[in-house]
């Protein structure tokens, strides 16, 4: 019975996943283990672009959306790019994936205010 229900667990069995009434728990970055790798270069990337358009306070809310998916993506990238220059060339598909709305939102630029 034990060896079963490890089997079924999953990602969203995390701690803070499920409220305690059984309902999803929408999650952030600010849910996350600040000490990993991962999230400090995430949130370096959000804090660079917030500087180059002129700082978080300046940004309307969907400015700080869109700096926010761009830091989360470029992080995956770099992430992907740095496996596969290691060897790892099973995620070059996911890498042509995350590339391609990457690339278009940064030439787009933020929307006209």
């Amino acid at each position: 019975m034990q060896a079963e229900a490890t089997e079924t667990q999953t990602s969203s069995d995390a701690p803070g996943a499920v409220t305690r009434y059984g309902k999803a728990r929408f999650l952030t970055l600010a849910d996350l283990d600040q000490r990993t790798a991962a999230y400090r270069e995430t949130v370096k990337l959000i804090a660079e672009m917030e500087v180059d358009l002129g700082g978080a306070d300046q940004l309307s809310s969907g400015e700080r959306q869109l700096v926010q998916r761009a830091g989360v993506l470029g992080a995956v990238l770099s992430d992907i790019e740095t496996r596969w220059i290691s060897g790892n060339s099973t995620l070059v598909p996911s890498k042509v994936i995350c590339t391609w709305p990457a690339t278009r939102s940064l030439m787009e630029g933020p929307p006209p205010r």
